[in-house]
């Protein structure tokens, strides 16, 4: 049976007992024969406390997954767009004219959407790949009996995940920024995710040498 460790907000570094926190998952972590972890807390941003913490979970040596550090990173390239294009009529006049939700969101769909291109290039390249792909952050692949039948299926797996991950970025076009609704869109994404890793794991073990 599938078993993985979900976490979100630690708020190590508000409370007294912060690090027990930490250690107390750390331990139940050690205790489960886990397939994954996925983090998508107060870790996103990069400073020595939270890679301190980060190193803990990955010093397990159980794959690892920060999806936080995914979205601090756009939420950055975004308001960078922003910045640069905010100005532009051309986007004020479609964004008025279709009813969308207004520049910043207009921008944020671009982000998302090269986002979806980014895993139809990450496909492309494992389906031309001579060698295993791999697919977990600092983990290699397991050794695997057919090659080239391996990295076609973790490819399409690649390109079915770019294209649902298009159409859950799809309300960024007309709803207003900090609404309720994304709510919706987040748990669409990270069930998109958890999906994934289960099905690259069954990927893995039809192929992976017995």
């Amino acid at each position: 049976m599938l078993s993985f460790l979900v976490f979100t907000d630690l708020h190590y570094d508000e409370v007294a007992d912060g690090d027990k926190r930490i250690e107390e998952i750390l331990a139940n972590a050690r205790k489960r024969d886990l397939d994954f972890i996925v983090s998508l807390g107060d870790l996103c941003n990069p400073v020595d406390e939270n890679l301190k913490v980060l190193k803990q979970f990955k010093s397990l040596g159980i794959p690892f997954d920060n999806l936080s550090q995914i979205y601090f990173e756009a939420k950055k390239l975004q308001d960078g767009f922003l910045f640069c294009l905010k100005k532009c009529m051309i986007i004020h006049k479609l964004s008025e004219i279709l009813g969308m939700g207004g520049v910043g969101m207009i921008i944020g769909f671009i982000i998302w959407s090269l986002c979806a291109v980014l895993f139809f290039v990450i496909g492309v390249v494992d389906l031309k790949s001579k060698k295993p792909v791999g697919f977990f952050t600092g983990v290699k692949p397991p050794k695997i009996t057919d090659v080239k039948n391996y990295n076609k299926a973790v490819a399409m797996l690649w390109f079915v995940t770019g294209i649902v991950f298009e159409l859950i970025g799809v309300p960024f076009l007309y709803l207003k920024q900090n609404s309720p609704a994304f709510v919706f869109v987040m748990l669409a994404t990270v069930v998109l995710v958890i999906v994934m890793m289960v099905v690259y794991l069954s990927i893995s073990r039809k192929y992976e040498e017995k």
